[in-house]
Protein backbone atom coordinates (compact mmCIF):
# COMPACT_ATOMS: atom_id res chain seq x y z
CA UNK A 1 0.00 0.00 0.00
CA UNK A 2 1.18 3.34 -0.87
CA UNK A 3 1.42 5.78 2.77
CA UNK A 4 -1.04 8.78 2.28
CA UNK A 5 2.30 11.17 2.74
CA UNK A 6 2.61 10.18 -1.24
CA UNK A 7 -0.72 12.20 -1.67
CA UNK A 8 -0.44 15.55 -3.31
CA UNK A 9 -2.54 18.66 -3.99
CA UNK A 10 -2.71 18.84 -7.65
CA UNK A 11 -4.08 14.59 -7.17
CA UNK A 12 -6.23 15.17 -4.50
CA UNK A 13 -7.38 18.40 -6.78
CA UNK A 14 -8.92 15.29 -9.30
CA UNK A 15 -11.13 13.66 -6.47
CA UNK A 16 -8.96 10.59 -6.80
CA UNK A 17 -5.66 10.16 -4.94
CA UNK A 18 -2.59 7.78 -6.01
CA UNK A 19 -3.51 6.19 -2.79
CA UNK A 20 -6.52 5.27 -4.19
CA UNK A 21 -6.42 4.26 -7.11
CA UNK A 22 -3.62 1.78 -6.06
CA UNK A 23 -6.11 0.16 -3.11
CA UNK A 24 -8.56 -0.22 -5.84
CA UNK A 25 -5.66 -1.95 -8.40
CA UNK A 26 -5.19 -6.06 -8.21
CA UNK A 27 -2.60 -5.75 -9.90
CA UNK A 28 -0.98 -3.01 -6.88
CA UNK A 29 -2.10 -5.93 -4.21
CA UNK A 30 -0.16 -8.57 -6.15
CA UNK A 31 3.08 -6.10 -5.73
CA UNK A 32 5.30 -6.72 -2.95
CA UNK A 33 5.81 -2.33 -2.53
CA UNK A 34 2.15 -1.87 -4.10
CA UNK A 35 3.65 -0.26 -6.61
CA UNK A 36 6.97 -0.73 -9.13
CA UNK A 37 9.87 1.44 -9.35
CA UNK A 38 12.83 1.62 -11.39
CA UNK A 39 15.00 -0.27 -9.32
CA UNK A 40 12.92 -2.89 -8.86
CA UNK A 41 12.50 -3.03 -12.81
CA UNK A 42 15.81 -3.21 -13.46
CA UNK A 43 16.96 -5.46 -10.78
CA UNK A 44 13.84 -7.90 -11.97
CA UNK A 45 15.37 -7.67 -15.53
CA UNK A 46 19.64 -8.55 -14.14
CA UNK A 47 17.93 -11.01 -11.96
CA UNK A 48 14.65 -13.00 -10.88
CA UNK A 49 15.81 -14.23 -8.44
CA UNK A 50 17.71 -11.69 -6.95
CA UNK A 51 14.49 -9.51 -6.86
CA UNK A 52 12.87 -12.26 -5.12
CA UNK A 53 15.70 -11.99 -2.31
CA UNK A 54 15.24 -8.50 -1.98
CA UNK A 55 11.63 -7.68 -2.42
CA UNK A 56 9.46 -10.54 -1.90
CA UNK A 57 11.62 -12.38 0.98
CA UNK A 58 12.55 -8.53 2.68
CA UNK A 59 16.42 -9.73 2.82
CA UNK A 60 18.22 -6.62 3.08
CA UNK A 61 21.70 -5.98 2.27
CA UNK A 62 23.39 -3.40 4.05
CA UNK A 63 25.56 -0.79 2.09
CA UNK A 64 29.07 0.38 2.02
CA UNK A 65 30.75 3.10 2.29
CA UNK A 66 30.36 4.07 -2.16
CA UNK A 67 26.97 4.11 -1.76
CA UNK A 68 26.90 6.47 1.70
CA UNK A 69 29.43 8.10 -1.25
CA UNK A 70 26.65 8.05 -4.03
CA UNK A 71 24.04 9.52 -1.75
CA UNK A 72 26.45 12.08 -0.32
CA UNK A 73 27.15 13.26 -3.65
CA UNK A 74 23.09 13.19 -4.86
CA UNK A 75 22.11 15.05 -1.32
CA UNK A 76 24.98 17.62 -2.38
CA UNK A 77 23.86 18.45 -5.75
CA UNK A 78 19.88 19.09 -4.64
CA UNK A 79 21.38 21.68 -2.34
CA UNK A 80 22.86 23.40 -4.67
CA UNK A 81 19.11 22.69 -7.33
CA UNK A 82 17.23 23.94 -4.61
CA UNK A 83 19.20 27.09 -4.02
CA UNK A 84 19.00 27.84 -8.07
CA UNK A 85 15.64 27.90 -7.74
CA UNK A 86 14.90 29.34 -4.44
CA UNK A 87 18.03 31.57 -3.54
CA UNK A 88 19.71 32.54 -7.02
CA UNK A 89 21.52 35.04 -5.23
CA UNK A 90 22.55 33.82 -2.31
CA UNK A 91 23.76 30.08 -4.07
CA UNK A 92 25.31 27.37 -1.48
CA UNK A 93 29.02 28.47 -1.28
CA UNK A 94 31.37 25.20 -2.16
CA UNK A 95 32.61 24.84 0.68
CA UNK A 96 29.20 24.97 2.33
CA UNK A 97 28.50 21.86 -0.06
CA UNK A 98 31.68 20.08 0.78
CA UNK A 99 30.59 19.98 4.54
CA UNK A 100 27.02 18.71 3.82
CA UNK A 101 28.60 15.94 2.30
CA UNK A 102 31.57 15.42 4.74
CA UNK A 103 28.76 15.54 7.69
CA UNK A 104 26.32 12.88 5.99
CA UNK A 105 29.25 10.55 4.81
CA UNK A 106 30.78 11.14 8.99
CA UNK A 107 27.26 10.35 9.99
CA UNK A 108 26.27 7.39 8.18
CA UNK A 109 29.73 5.53 8.88
CA UNK A 110 29.61 6.48 12.72
CA UNK A 111 25.88 4.89 13.04
CA UNK A 112 27.56 1.63 11.92
CA UNK A 113 24.94 0.74 9.82
CA UNK A 114 26.70 0.36 6.34
CA UNK A 115 29.74 -2.33 5.33
CA UNK A 116 33.00 -0.69 4.91
CA UNK A 117 34.67 -1.84 1.25
CA UNK A 118 37.83 -2.76 0.44
CA UNK A 119 39.11 1.00 0.47
CA UNK A 120 38.94 3.06 3.67
CA UNK A 121 36.01 5.32 4.21
CA UNK A 122 38.54 8.20 4.85
CA UNK A 123 39.90 7.22 1.18
CA UNK A 124 35.67 7.00 -0.17
CA UNK A 125 35.37 10.55 1.95
CA UNK A 126 37.96 12.15 0.27
CA UNK A 127 37.10 11.03 -3.08
CA UNK A 128 33.32 11.82 -2.46
CA UNK A 129 34.49 15.41 -1.83
CA UNK A 130 36.07 15.92 -4.77
CA UNK A 131 33.07 14.42 -7.41
CA UNK A 132 31.02 17.00 -4.58
CA UNK A 133 32.94 20.18 -6.01
CA UNK A 134 33.28 19.15 -9.32
CA UNK A 135 29.93 18.77 -9.58
CA UNK A 136 29.09 21.85 -8.61
CA UNK A 137 31.29 23.33 -11.24
CA UNK A 138 29.92 21.57 -14.00
CA UNK A 139 25.68 22.19 -12.60
CA UNK A 140 26.90 26.01 -12.29
CA UNK A 141 28.72 26.20 -16.00
CA UNK A 142 32.35 26.60 -14.77
CA UNK A 143 33.74 23.42 -16.98
CA UNK A 144 34.25 23.09 -20.81
CA UNK A 145 32.68 20.26 -22.69
CA UNK A 146 35.54 17.83 -23.39
CA UNK A 147 33.66 17.00 -26.34
CA UNK A 148 33.28 20.35 -27.58
CA UNK A 149 35.47 22.28 -26.23
CA UNK A 150 32.84 25.37 -25.22
CA UNK A 151 31.34 26.03 -21.66
CA UNK A 152 28.43 23.63 -20.46
CA UNK A 153 25.55 25.92 -19.86
CA UNK A 154 24.48 25.69 -16.18
CA UNK A 155 21.67 23.74 -15.12
CA UNK A 156 17.98 25.54 -14.87
CA UNK A 157 16.41 23.37 -12.60
CA UNK A 158 12.42 23.95 -11.69
CA UNK A 159 12.08 21.23 -9.37
CA UNK A 160 14.77 18.66 -7.84
CA UNK A 161 13.93 14.84 -6.30
CA UNK A 162 10.67 15.07 -7.43
CA UNK A 163 8.46 12.03 -6.20
CA UNK A 164 6.18 11.37 -9.49
CA UNK A 165 3.39 8.78 -8.83
CA UNK A 166 1.10 8.13 -11.81
CA UNK A 167 -0.89 5.10 -13.25
CA UNK A 168 0.71 4.01 -16.39
CA UNK A 169 -1.22 1.78 -18.53
CA UNK A 170 0.88 -0.06 -21.60
CA UNK A 171 -0.87 -2.09 -24.23
CA UNK A 172 -3.04 -4.69 -23.58
CA UNK A 173 -2.55 -3.90 -19.51
CA UNK A 174 -4.39 -2.45 -16.66
CA UNK A 175 -2.80 0.24 -15.08
CA UNK A 176 -0.01 -0.03 -13.34
CA UNK A 177 1.15 1.69 -10.17
CA UNK A 178 4.46 2.91 -10.56
CA UNK A 179 6.55 5.45 -8.48
CA UNK A 180 10.06 7.69 -9.16
CA UNK A 181 11.61 10.86 -8.28
CA UNK A 182 13.32 12.56 -10.67
CA UNK A 183 16.83 14.04 -9.63
CA UNK A 184 16.32 17.19 -11.66
CA UNK A 185 13.99 18.66 -13.84
CA UNK A 186 14.46 21.66 -16.32
CA UNK A 187 11.84 23.20 -18.37
CA UNK A 188 12.12 21.37 -21.04
CA UNK A 189 14.51 18.97 -20.14
CA UNK A 190 14.83 15.57 -17.85
CA UNK A 191 18.06 15.02 -15.99
CA UNK A 192 19.45 12.22 -14.41
CA UNK A 193 22.08 12.91 -12.05
CA UNK A 194 24.74 9.75 -11.60
CA UNK A 195 27.98 9.34 -9.63
CA UNK A 196 29.92 6.39 -11.44
CA UNK A 197 33.07 4.20 -11.89
CA UNK A 198 32.96 4.38 -15.33
CA UNK A 199 31.13 7.25 -17.84
CA UNK A 200 28.33 6.11 -19.46
CA UNK A 201 27.97 6.13 -23.57
CA UNK A 202 25.98 7.71 -25.56
CA UNK A 203 23.80 4.17 -25.71
CA UNK A 204 23.30 4.10 -22.38
CA UNK A 205 21.34 7.75 -22.87
CA UNK A 206 19.60 6.94 -25.28
CA UNK A 207 18.42 3.55 -24.21
CA UNK A 208 17.46 4.77 -20.53
CA UNK A 209 14.21 3.20 -19.68
CA UNK A 210 14.57 5.39 -16.31
CA UNK A 211 14.62 8.43 -18.46
CA UNK A 212 12.36 7.19 -21.34
CA UNK A 213 8.93 6.61 -18.52
CA UNK A 214 10.23 10.06 -16.46
CA UNK A 215 9.96 11.93 -20.02
CA UNK A 216 6.74 10.32 -20.99
CA UNK A 217 5.18 11.22 -16.77
CA UNK A 218 6.57 14.75 -17.24
CA UNK A 219 5.65 15.36 -21.27
CA UNK A 220 9.45 16.52 -21.78
CA UNK A 221 10.97 14.83 -24.89
CA UNK A 222 14.45 15.85 -24.16
CA UNK A 223 16.55 13.98 -21.56
CA UNK A 224 20.25 14.00 -20.32
CA UNK A 225 22.60 12.52 -18.11
CA UNK A 226 24.58 14.15 -16.01
CA UNK A 227 27.63 11.98 -14.86
CA UNK A 228 30.14 12.64 -12.08
CA UNK A 229 33.01 10.00 -12.84
CA UNK A 230 35.09 8.67 -9.81
CA UNK A 231 39.06 9.49 -10.32
CA UNK A 232 41.59 7.02 -11.77
CA UNK A 233 45.00 6.89 -11.48
CA UNK A 234 45.56 8.85 -14.94
CA UNK A 235 42.52 10.93 -14.39
CA UNK A 236 40.68 13.48 -11.88
CA UNK A 237 37.36 13.28 -11.37
CA UNK A 238 35.44 14.70 -14.89
CA UNK A 239 31.98 15.88 -14.97
CA UNK A 240 30.13 14.43 -18.16
CA UNK A 241 26.77 15.13 -20.43
CA UNK A 242 25.42 12.80 -22.56
CA UNK A 243 21.52 14.12 -23.78
CA UNK A 244 19.11 12.45 -25.84
CA UNK A 245 15.25 12.44 -27.32
CA UNK A 246 12.61 10.19 -26.76
CA UNK A 247 10.11 9.42 -29.44
CA UNK A 248 6.46 7.63 -28.92
CA UNK A 249 7.83 4.44 -29.61
CA UNK A 250 10.57 4.97 -27.06
CA UNK A 251 8.02 5.35 -24.63
CA UNK A 252 5.55 2.50 -26.13
CA UNK A 253 8.76 0.16 -25.86
CA UNK A 254 9.62 0.91 -22.18
CA UNK A 255 5.73 1.03 -21.34
CA UNK A 256 5.98 -2.50 -22.62
CA UNK A 257 8.56 -3.89 -20.82
CA UNK A 258 7.22 -2.53 -17.04
CA UNK A 259 4.36 -4.21 -18.37
CA UNK A 260 6.12 -8.19 -18.96
CA UNK A 261 8.18 -7.19 -15.31
CA UNK A 262 4.88 -6.47 -13.56
CA UNK A 263 3.61 -9.67 -15.03
CA UNK A 264 6.43 -11.51 -14.13
CA UNK A 265 6.30 -10.67 -10.63
CA UNK A 266 2.45 -10.33 -9.75
CA UNK A 267 2.79 -14.71 -11.70
CA UNK A 268 5.08 -14.95 -9.22
CA UNK A 269 8.06 -15.91 -12.01
CA UNK A 270 11.13 -15.43 -10.91
CA UNK A 271 14.03 -16.61 -13.72
CA UNK A 272 17.97 -16.81 -12.55
CA UNK A 273 19.99 -14.56 -14.38
CA UNK A 274 22.78 -16.32 -16.46
CA UNK A 275 25.69 -17.87 -14.15
CA UNK A 276 28.33 -16.48 -16.66
CA UNK A 277 27.56 -12.89 -15.62
CA UNK A 278 29.52 -10.50 -14.21
CA UNK A 279 26.91 -9.55 -11.55
CA UNK A 280 26.45 -13.07 -10.89
CA UNK A 281 29.13 -13.50 -8.26
CA UNK A 282 29.95 -13.88 -4.94
CA UNK A 283 31.63 -10.13 -4.92
CA UNK A 284 28.84 -8.47 -6.91
CA UNK A 285 25.51 -10.15 -5.98
CA UNK A 286 24.88 -10.24 -2.39
CA UNK A 287 22.32 -13.15 -2.19
CA UNK A 288 25.06 -15.36 -4.20
CA UNK A 289 25.37 -17.60 -1.79
CA UNK A 290 21.52 -18.15 -0.84
CA UNK A 291 21.18 -18.58 -5.16
CA UNK A 292 23.85 -20.77 -5.97
CA UNK A 293 24.29 -23.03 -2.34
CA UNK A 294 27.34 -21.70 -1.76
CA UNK A 295 28.71 -19.74 1.53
Amino acid sequence: MIPDEFDNEAEKAKGKTFADEVSSSTIASKLPRGYVSISQVNQYLKCGAAYKFRYMDDILVPGNNFTVQGRGVHKAAEHLHLGLMNTPDALPSMEAMTALYSDLHDKEVSDGAILIDEKDWGFVKDEGIRMTQSYRKGALGDLLDPETGFPMLAVRPIAAERIIKVMVTPENSDPIPFLGVVDLEEPDTVVDVKSKKKSATQADCDNSIQLTLYAHILGKSNVRLDQVIKPTKTMGVRYLRKSSTRTNHDVKHALNVIRDVTEGITKGVFPRTSPDGWHCSMKWCAYWGRCRGKK
